[in-house]
């Protein structure tokens, strides 16, 4: 285990695929809000056929 206790080599965490969550997340998420980079998912829109449909 490294002196940082991650288990990493020169300051690298080992983290298993699949044990942070957010799948499909397209930011990033660094030390500082300076370093992340925000990410939204787009918005879901509507069939374009939706408003021709009776209420």
């Amino acid at each position: 285990m490294g002196s940082n206790g991650t288990g990493g080599v020169d300051g690298e965490q080992q983290i298993p695929s699949g044990a942070r969550g957010y799948d499909g997340f397209g930011g990033h998420i660094g030390r500082t809000s300076a370093e992340s980079t925000p990410w939204w998912k787009p918005e879901a829109k509507a069939p374009a056929r939706a408003a021709l449909l009776p209420a």
